[in-house]
């Protein structure tokens, strides 16, 4: 009896079995993951006894156990090996580590992964291996329940709400890790306000801080918050091409309309390719500015310990591209040890433009296919709204740098040369609009300065991007339409395209709630800060640029945020949920359908201006 036969043999007599053992293996694995992911928060979350450690982690050795069991109960019950190895090629690589760090614990008494991380000098990464193990399990398990539950394709949500409520499930749990003890170097743990605070700006991607992220967060608040600006940058270029993807959740045509809020029209039906390439673009574009980064720590601060230059440049690559503006560096790139590393700051700024142009754009750009079609074809461009991202961004960046050097140039640049002043323009230009990091002291910035940075701010950066604002494509529409309008023209036309009458009315929808929710904003904090303008410490105009830095979820500040009352704080929460999912979001979100659009009344003439 040869191999196949024996084979056969034992697939005919554990067939009947094959349905009922892998639905309770499901179950026991969801479980299983669920009570892992508990005991991974509390041992990482709280201070124990030496034997209380030793519990924890016996803990996660079994249920790494009952992941290797699985895999192979899984591979016995499926008839086709070969096909399931290559189809779980990645989960079985981690059962192999798995397996090694198993063999090497109960041999040589340390895992291999923690003892890789040591050698290299990333001391503080000893026990997160089992972190990333788990979570990708956890993501492996709940895969599975998704292709088994009947519960999820019954869930009928349009894409507003869906996309409202995970960036509010991703707060809530932020907040919650981040009022663990441990995540902070103060005793207790961060108050409940604070921790919102400081998720929501991570989570929107925003910037603002009410506390030193370097000096009052160990490293492991650092770690959730650097995956809180990870998810939240993901979320919101990935959202439409995701939801479109699992169509099944009540995503029909129509919420087509919604969808395109997201991703271009002709990326909907072909979303399943769009988001490995966005998933695969962002950790690309993340990893290659970590290693530049970490070239020029180590090539800057040779005595600083790899493992601590090297979180340095995965954490600042990730908050650059993600357009959040965190930093683990007390004043940010303002720091007397990094305020002339202008290289530095150009490599930051490079991965600040293109997070913030839009995975739409960068795919239209630089897509193999299209890039080819191009060569081959001359006459063949890019889309239009490609187009029109890349020229209102170039636009805003040019005259950006041009008003910091007319404007700071007796004031912030007095001691800079002319490159320096380029470089130092050039990157407050490109982060203003959209990132928040600062080489220069915003609360010494001339009055102008402000304004004009206040006008940047409230544009933003592109569709479907990292960015927040009002979107570039949004406010070359209202220049188009005004243009069109001086010109008496009938419809508004742009590289021999027309733009929808529908389109129009979205961009004038989203300038009007933008301005109605800041002015909100304002007006709330001028209210609820009138203690702290009237101390003089700070003037109604930094209120004001604290509203729109917020609400445009860029995070640049004049010093106002960490003095902010509750009542402000809870202001500036709200302004930053509502920028970064978008106003029309918000509207679409709240509002009931309408039955029929389907009619139309007399026209009626009115006076305009």
């Amino acid at each position: 009896m040869d191999i196949n036969q024996l084979r056969e043999k034992i697939n005919l007599f554990i067939y009947d079995s094959k349905t009922e053992v892998l639905r309770w293996l499901n179950i026991i694995s969801l479980l299983v993951s669920i009570s892992s992911v508990g005991v991974i928060i509390y041992y990482y979350g709280y201070k124990h006894s030496q034997e209380v450690l030793d519990s924890l982690f016996l803990f996660m050795q079994a249920t790494f156990a009952f992941y290797i069991i699985r895999y192979v109960v899984r591979i016995i019950y499926d008839f086709e090996p070969k096909k399931f190895f290559r189809r779980t090629w990645l989960e079985g690589l981690l059962i192999t580590m798995l397996i090694v760090d198993a063999i090497s614990y109960n041999f040589a008494g340390t895992l291999v992964i923690q003892q890789f991380f040591q050698n290299i000098g990333f001391q503080n990464f000893t026990g997160f291996s089992t972190i990333f193990l788990q979570v990708y399990i956890l993501i492996i398990v709940a895969i599975d329940l998704k292709k088994e539950s009947q519960i999820l394709p019954r869930i009928k949500i349009n894409p507003p709400k869906l996309f409202a409520i995970t960036f509010l499930i991703l707060m809530a749990i932020g907040t919650f890790l981040l009022m663990l003890p441990e995540m902070t170097v103060a005793e207790g743990s961060m108050s409940f306000l604070n921790a919102l605070f400081t998720s929501t700006s991570a989570s929107c991607v925003t910037g603002l801080i009410v506390v030193d992220t370097g000096s009052y967060f160990t490293f492991k608040g650092q770690f959730v918050i650097l995956i809180l600006m990870q998810l939240g940058g993901l979320n919101i270029v990935s959202f439409g091409s995701f939801t479109a993807l699992f169509s099944k959740f009540g995503v029909g045509m129509r919420h087509q309309d919604s969808l395109e809020d997201f991703i271009f029209k002709s990326s909907v039906f072909s979303s399943k390719g769009l988001l490995g390439k966005i998933i695969i673009g962002t950790l690309v574009f993340e990893l290659v500015g970590t290693s530049i980064i970490l070239w020029l720590m180590e090539s800057e601060f040779p005595d600083q310990a790899l493992g601590d230059n090297l979180f340095f440049s995965l954490f600042h690559s990730v908050s650059a591209f993600n357009n959040a503006g965190f930093s683990t560096i007390s004043d940010g790139f303002f720091n007397e040890f990094y305020r002339y590393f202008f290289i530095l700051h150009l490599v930051v700024a490079i991965l600040i433009f293109f997070g913030a142009l839009g995975f739409d754009t960068l795919i239209d750009l630089f897509n193999v296919k299209s890039m080819r079609e191009r060569l081959k074809y001359p006459w063949k461009r890019p889309k239009v709204g490609t187009m029109v991202n890349i020229y209102t961004t170039i636009t805003l960046v040019v005259l950006g740098t041009i008003a910091f050097l007319i404007f700071e140039k007796q004031n912030s640049f007095a001691n800079y040369g002319t490159v320096e002043s380029i470089i130092t323009g050039l990157f407050q230009s490109i982060t203003l609009r959209t990132a928040g990091f600062n080489t220069l002291d915003f609360s010494q910035m001339a009055i102008p300065t402000l304004l004009i940075a206040m006008i940047f701010m409230f544009i933003g950066g592109a569709s479907s991007s990292t960015a927040g604002g009002i979107k570039t494509s949004t406010f070359s529409i209202l220049i188009l339409s005004a243009y069109s309008v001086i010109r008496r023209k009938k419809h508004i036309e742009v590289f021999k395209r027309t733009i929808p009458q529908d389109i129009v009315f979205r961009a004038f929808s989203t300038l009007m709630f933008a301005l109605t929710i800041i002015l909100i904003g304002i007006i709330a904090l001028s209210i609820s800060e009138q203690e702290l303008i009237a101390s003089e410490q700070f003037r109604l105009i930094d209120i004001i640029f604290e509203e729109v830095s917020a609400f445009a979820t860029v995070g640049v500040s004049t010093g106002v945020t960490s003095h902010l009352s509750e009542l402000g704080k809870s202001i500036i929460i709200l302004s930053m949920f509502v920028g970064r999912v978008g106003t029309l979001t918000v509207v679409f979100a709240l509002s009931s359908s309408i039955v029929s659009t389907n009619y139309k009344y007399p026209d009626e003439h009115m006076l305009i201006g």
